[in-house]
C-alpha cells in the first residue's frame, strides 16, 4: 500500500507538469527546424526540466520514508505571544505523558493556552467554582529535568492532568464542595515569570471570571533578586521564537514542490537538534558545584543588595493581587517547593541530598551561551545564595506580612514540609516533583483557598 501510495504521489506530480513536459517535447520533436543554437537551447530546457523532476521524485521519496521528517502541526509546545513573550502552542499534545493510571489521557493544549479535563468556556454557570492556577514548570507539571537523572532517574515529560498538581486541587475541592462543580484550570507554562503571569491574567484569565487565582512561583525570579530585571530576562527569549514562527509558516505551505516541503522539514529537525546540542554543550557546568562551598558568609555580603532588588518581585506580587481585586478575585501566592532552601524543607532524602549537593541549580551558560567563568561564577553563586539563604532569612517573611496587610492569601510549601517523612522522595531535581509531592503541594494549596475564602467573608 506504500508503494502504491507513493506512486499516486509521483503520478500526480508529474500530472502537474505535464503541460509543459509535453510543450518542451514538441518543440525538441520540431527541433530540426531551428538553428543549432535553438537546438541546444531546448534539449538544455528539457534536461534541466528532467534533472528537476528527478530532484522532486527524490525529496518525496526522502519525506515518505524517513520518519525523522515526520512532523505533525502544532509542531513546538510553545509559541510566541505579543504580550508574553511566548505561550503555550494551541492543540499541543504532550505524548510523554506521566500518568498514575493507565486510562490517564495525555494533556492537551486548548485554544487558550489552558489544560484541564473539559472544554473551559468563558461563560460560566452560577454554581461553578472557577480556580486557574498560574506558575512555571513545576506548577504546569514537568517531571524530572536532566542531569538529575544521572542521580536517580525519575520520568520525564508533563504529567496527566488527573496526576498533576492542577488535577489533584480539583479533586479535593470538589470533595470539601460537594454541592458545587469545581474546576480548577492549568494555565502555566515551562519557564514561566510572574510578570507574564500577571500580563496573561490581564489578556485572557479575566475573560473567565474565575474565582481564585493562584500563583505558585518563585524558582524562575530568582534572577530578579541578583538585579536581572524580570522583562530583559524574558525578551531574551523572543528572538528564537520568532525563529519558531517563521519555521511554523513556512511549513504551512500546501503546494506541490516537495523540493519546499523537505526543506522546511529540515528546519524543524535542525532547530530541534540545536537545541538539543546546546544543552549538551553546557552540560558539564551542571557538576562543578558544592552545596558546602554557599556559606552565610558571603551571603551576607550581598544580602543588602538583594534586599534592594527583591522589592521589585514583591511589588509585581501586590499588583497582581490589586488587579485581582479590582476584579473580585481571590488572589493566592504560593512560593514554590525548592529543593536548595536550607532552613524551610522537609528532612531530605539519602537521594535528595546527593542531588542537591553535587548538581548546580543554576547554569546559566544554557540561556546565556559561552560568558567568562568569571562572570558565570558571580552570578551562579549569586543565585545559589539567594536560594539557600535569602527566601528563608528575609524574602518569606516580607512576602507574608506584605500579603497579610493587603488582604491576599500566601503560602511558602517548603515551610510546610517539616512534618514530611525523609523516607518520602518528594523532589525529582531542583524543583519539579514526584506524584506525592504534587499531592501534597494540591492538599496545602487546598486549605489555602479554603482559608482564604473565609478570610474573605
Amino acid at each position: 500500500m506504500e508503494f502504491a501510495s507513493t506512486k499516486y504521489e509521483y503520478l500526480k506530480l508529474l500530472s502537474k507538469k505535464s503541460i509543459l513536459i509535453v510543450l518542451l517535447l514538441s518543440f525538441n520533436f520540431s527541433a530540426m527546424n531551428l538553428s543549432k543554437k535553438g537546438k541546444s537551447l531546448i534539449l538544455a530546457l528539457t534536461s534541466v526540466l528532467f534533472a528537476y523532476l528527478t530532484v522532486e521524485l527524490g525529496c518525496m521519496l526522502i519525506l515518505k520514508f524517513s520518519p525523522g521528517l515526520h512532523f505533525e502541526a502544532p509542531y513546538f509546545n510553545r509559541q510566541a505571544s505579543p504580550y508574553y513573550v511566548y505561550e503555550n502552542t494551541p492543540g499541543f499534545q504532550h505524548s510523554d505523558c506521566i500518568r498514575q493510571n493507565p486510562d490517564e489521557e495525555a494533556p492537551i493544549v486548548d485554544a487558550n493556552g489552558f489544560i484541564s479535563d473539559h472544554h473551559i468556556s468563558q461563560f460560566k454557570d452560577t454554581g461553578t467554582f472557577r480556580v486557574f492556577l498560574t506558575g512555571g514548570s513545576a506548577a504546569f507539571g514537568t517531571g524530572q529535568s536532566a542531569p538529575y537523572d544521572k542521580v536517580k532517574k525519575y520520568p520525564q515529560g508533563v504529567y496527566s492532568f488527573d496526576a498533576s498538581i492542577a488535577g489533584q486541587l480539583q479533586q479535593l475541592l470538589q470533595q470539601q464542595m460537594p454541592d458545587r462543580k469545581v474546576e480548577v484550570i492549568n494555565a502555566c507554562a515551562t519557564q514561566r515569570m510572574l510578570h507574564q503571569s500577571l500580563m496573561y491574567y490581564l489578556e485572557t484569565l479575566s475573560k473567565f471570571n474565575p474565582d481564585v487565582v493562584i500563583s505558585m512561583d518563585g524558582k524562575n525570579d530568582v534572577s530578579t533578586f541578583i538585579g536581572v530585571c524580570p522583562f530583559r530576562k524574558a525578551r531574551t527569549f523572543f528572538e528564537p521564537y520568532l525563529q519558531l514562527r517563521e519555521i511554523v509558516a513556512a511549513n504551512e505551505y500546501k503546494g506541490y514542490s516537495y523540493i519546499r516541503k523537505l526543506i522546511n522539514a529540515l528546519k524543524i529537525k535542525n532547530f530541534k537538534r540545536m537545541q538539543k546540542a546546546n544543552v549538551k554543550k553546557y552540560m558539564q557546568y551542571y557538576f562543578n558545584y558544592d552545596y558546602s562551598k554557599i556559606t552565610n558568609e558571603k551571603y551576607e555580603k550581598i544580602k543588602s543588595r538583594l534586599i534592594l532588588n527583591s522589592r521589585r518581585y514583591t511589588d509585581l506580587v501586590r499588583q497582581f493581587a490589586a488587579v485581582c481585586h479590582i476584579n473580585n478575585v481571590s488572589y493566592i501566592y504560593c512560593m514554590q517547593p525548592m529543593l536548595y532552601r536550607e532552613k524551610a524543607n522537609k528532612p531530605l532524602s539519602d537521594t535528595e541530598i546527593a542531588m542537591r549537593d553535587t548538581i548546580t541549580p543554576a547554569n546559566i551558560r544554557i540561556l546565556a551561551g559561552d560568558i567568562s567563568n568569571e562572570v558565570a561564577d558571580t552570578v551562579e553563586t549569586a543565585i545559589h545564595l539567594t536560594q539557600k539563604y535569602f527566601i528563608d532569612d528575609y524574602l518569606s517573611a516580607k512576602m507574608r506580612k506584605e500579603a497579610i496587610a493587603d488582604g491576599y492569601g500566601y503560602i511558602d510549601i517548603n515551610e510546610e514540609m517539616n512534618t514530611l517523612s525523609r523516607e518520602m522522595e518528594f523532589y525529582t531535581d531542583y524543583c519539579h516533583l514526584t506524584f506525592e509531592g504534587n499531592a501534597f503541594v494540591a492538599k496545602c494549596l487546598s486549605h489555602a483557598i479554603l482559608g482564604q475564602l473565609l478570610y474573605e467573608r
